[in-house]
């Protein structure tokens, strides 16, 4: 059971980054 939470942390946090990803795209791209 703690190696499954490890692996939901694990994709939680890449949603996290994907999430901010797509939103700090238009203002690098802005800045750019």
């Amino acid at each position: 059971a703690h190696g499954f939470h490890v692996v939901d942390a694990t994709l939680s946090l890449e949603k996290t980054q994907s999430r901010m990803r797509r939103l700090l795209a238009p203002i690098i791209r802005s800045l750019n």
